[in-house]
């Protein structure tokens, strides 16, 4: 069974940043909007394999890692189909999305709430996490 971690990841402006998955064919979800995050690699923690993602898939164009905080749990997600346990964690960024330098995957965009549930490659278990924890995803204005 696999073990990934993957991050909720939202702004200052309550928009949720997604990478739109590469099209190749070995893939799950290729050409999808998904979160960051990825396989949990033997001897990593959670946590440790989830920062190590975020710096495999995305930088600060000038090189440096982004400013990712508050990153917390929320939930944990068996996928039979993909023999897969993802594990979702939230956390707070305040890149814009020109000083973002994507590494896996085709681009970076955010989506406002009311976006991602219109989104029609969107995986099932990521949209289901944003409903589910809504509340505590979304900072009040």
């Amino acid at each position: 069974m696999k073990i990934i971690a993957k991050i909720v990841l939202v702004n200052s402006n309550n928009e949720f940043l997604l990478l739109l998955r590469d099209n190749k064919p070995d893939i799950c979800y290729r050409n999808y909007w998904n979160a960051v995050g990825g396989e949990i690699e033997p001897g990593e923690t959670m946590v440790e394999g989830l920062k190590r993602e975020i710096r495999e898939e995305v930088s600060r164009k000038d090189g440096s890692e982004c400013s990712v905080w508050d990153i917390s749990y929320l939930s944990e997600i068996y996928i039979s189909r993909l023999k897969s346990k993802v594990s979702y964690f939230k956390g707070r960024i305040n890149e814009r999305l020109d000083d973002i330098l994507v590494l896996e995957g085709q681009r970076a965009e955010y989506f406002t709430f009311a976006e991602i549930m219109l989104l029609k490659k969107l995986p099932a278990p990521y949209k289901k996490i944003v409903l589910q924890f809504k509340e505590e995803l979304v900072i009040p204005n």
